[in-house]
Parts: structure tokens; C-alpha cells; sequence
């Protein structure tokens, strides 16, 4: 069974700031994670063509490689540490192990991780982005089939709201950190109604 779930996440900047944001975000969060052994290997990044759609499906996940160009990374995972004792130690070493291939057509992207052990028939989880200059309300940006909309769930996320317990640097909050830009001279509050917006959807399928 495949579920999709639809993310609208207004923000308070512009597409090509977001651009930047993220590209720091991910190498942050990758540096964080990787250590003694375990934590994120990149193992290809380079740039990919496929506006003329010859690339076809990639061999590794099983997925239609997107008609457009951008970046191509291809990412392991090692979670043996995240999972309990008693249970790695009755899985093999390469059920521990996810792969990750995501192409980077900014400002769509499409992200696609499966598992070494695991068939990427059965187990897959992929992840399609598109960052729009609108305040979240665009009706599918993804342009998703008929049969894949009668699926969907749709939900706003509002990242600027406090949630029970959270715990947050100031200086990443999104409820006290504006949006600037000395080149346009604006910098403003986080406006959910007013905001630019990437809407995520999320598909996932186990067996």
C-alpha cells in the first residue's frame, strides 16, 4: 500500500534564499550525524542531464529518474546505532545500511531511499519537493495523477509555531529569526499568510 502525504510549509523568504538555506541545512545536519563509523558517506555527487529523458530508471531504487538537470547525489546511512542491541544483532550488517539517491533540479527535488537488504519493491520511501513563490494555497505543484490525489493527505505545517517541549537555538528558531536581505533592504517576521511555500509529498510503501 502506498501512502502520500502532502506537506505545505509556508516561510518567510524568498525561492532562492530558501535555496541557499537548505544547502546549508543538509551539509549542518550530515556533520553532525556522521562520526565513529556510523552517520552519512557520500559516495557520489555530480551533476545529471536528463531533460531528454535517456537516463530511464535508475538501477539502484527502481525510480524514474526526473526529465530536467540539476545535481545527482547517491548517500549511505549507517543506523546500526540507532537501532537496540538486541535487535542489530539479529539483523545483517546491510539491513542496517539505507541508501539515498536525490536529484536536485532546485526547484524541484526528488529524494528516494531504500534499503541494502530489504527489495526496493517492498520497502521504499520517496520524497518530492517543489518550492513555490506562494503563500501554501497552489493545488498540486506536485502534478500528481488522479488516482494519487484520491490518496493523498494533505497538511499545513506552521514551523514558526512553539511546540510543547521544544528546544530550539534562538538563532534557529523560525518564530524569532526574520527573513533579510540587505540586496531588496526587507527584513520581516514570520508571516504563515504571507509566505513562500514548498509543498513536500512523501510517499511511502512497506510490506
Amino acid at each position: 500500500m502506498v501512502l502520500i502525504h502532502e506537506f505545505r510549509v509556508p516561510l518567510h523568504m524568498t525561492v532562492s534564499e530558501f535555496q541557499v538555506a537548505q544547502l546549508f541545512m543538509v551539509v549542518n545536519a550530515s556533520e553532525k550525524l556522521t562520526g565513529d563509523g556510523e552517520g552519512v558517506e557520500i559516495l557520489v555527487n555530480e551533476p545529471y542531464d536528463n531533460e531528454d529523458g535517456h537516463l530511464g530508471v535508475s538501477s539502484l531504487s527502481g525510480w524514474t529518474i526526473p526529465r530536467n538537470k540539476g545535481q545527482y547525489t547517491r548517500k549511505h546511512y549507517y543506523c546500526q546505532s540507532k537501532i537496540p542491541g538486541f535487535v542489530s544483532a539479529l539483523c545483517p550488517d546491510d539491513s542496517m545500511v539505507l541508501i539515498e539517491e536525490a536529484w536536485n533540479a532546485y526547484p524541484h527535488c526528488v529524494t528516494v531511499i531504500v534499503n541494502g537488504y530489504l527489495s526496493k519493491h517492498k520497502f521504499y520511501i520517496s520524497i518530492e519537493s517543489m518550492h513555490k513563490a506562494d503563500s501554501g494555497d497552489s493545488e498540486n505543484v506536485l502534478g500528481m495523477t488522479k488516482a494519487e490525489l484520491s490518496h493523498r493527505k494533505v497538511e499545513v505545517l506552521n514551523i514558526a509555531e512553539k511546540m510543547p517541549k521544544q528546544t530550539l537555538k534562538e538563532d534557529c528558531d523560525p518564530a524569532t529569526v526574520g527573513g533579510s536581505s540587505e540586496r531588496v533592504g526587507r527584513r520581516n517576521s514570520f508571516v504563515t499568510s504571507n509566505g513562500n511555500c514548498f509543498t513536500t509529498r512523501c510517499a511511502k510503501r512497506s510490506a
